[in-house]
């Protein structure tokens, strides 16, 4: 009864947290992610192990002509005649940085997957986003050890400045290479 409508409640209220979807999923799927690069008319998709992929003729991923993201996150690859990307969606730049895997920082650049992605940021920035992720990780590891913690009540300023972060993120890469944040 009321646990119900308490947990249907706090789904209402995270209905409108597009980028907070899109962050769960790059968690569930890093590291199957794949760059996506303006060329002309076109675009280029590419995974550090396999170079040029594509997404599946039948992605909704597929037909865009325009991505306001750099970076696809999927859940599968299938060869044929070209490598194709199965179950994508598109993630910010933020999305990665929060909840992908190793990142390593050398001044204002971020990077991950050897230095296959690299983010440039002033070094402030980049120190907030490393220290922000730092508070995350230590959160949700907190929550696997107790899983009665109640995140907000722990960790509530820490999980807001993430949503927001991830909210105001959420056209800023604009599939342009290279943004500095």
């Amino acid at each position: 009864g009321r646990q119900l409508e308490e947990a249907i409640q706090r789904l209402s209220q995270n209905q409108e947290h597009l980028e907070l979807l899109r962050a769960v999923l790059c968690a569930g799927m890093f590291p199957a992610v794949a760059s996506i690069k303006r060329r002309g008319k076109f675009n280029a998709f590419n995974t550090p192990e396999d170079g040029k992929v594509e997404p599946h003729p039948s992605s909704v991923n597929s037909p865009m002509g325009y991505y306001p993201h750099r970076w696809l996150v999927y859940s599968e690859k299938v060869k044929s005649s070209g490598i194709y990307l199965r179950a994508s969606t598109m993630v910010p730049d933020f999305a990665l940085l929060l909840f992908g895997g190793e990142l390593s920082q050398t001044g204002g650049t971020l990077t991950m997957l050897e230095g296959w992605m690299a983010f440039s940021a002033d070094e402030k920035v980049a120190d907030l986003i490393r220290g922000l992720r730092v508070r995350l990780h230590t959160l949700l590891a907190a929550k696997v050890d107790s899983p009665d913690l109640d995140i907000m009540d722990t960790g509530g300023p820490i999980v807001d400045a993430v949503i927001r972060v991830l909210e105001t993120s959420g056209e800023a890469d604009g599939g342009a290479p290279g943004n500095r944040y």
